[in-house]
């Protein structure tokens, strides 16, 4: 049994105009800091969800 070789192509970086600057609330950086504090690790971390900036910016965190 022959295993092919497979060669993935690096995927384009999204172009700078596309991307998007979340601004930095106060509640948020409190609860990253309690975060690191602790040494907690959120679900959002792990699953690295996109969206953990507005529960963090609510001053809210799933464990």
């Amino acid at each position: 049994m022959e295993i092919d070789e497979i060669t993935l192509k690096a995927r384009p970086r999204l172009p700078e105009w596309l991307r998007v600057r979340l601004p930095t609330s106060d509640t948020f950086a409190r609860t990253r800091a309690l975060l690191d504090e602790l040494k907690l690790h959120t679900v959002c971390e792990s699953a690295r969800c996109p969206n953990h900036w507005e529960c963090w910016s609510k001053g809210t965190a799933t464990f």
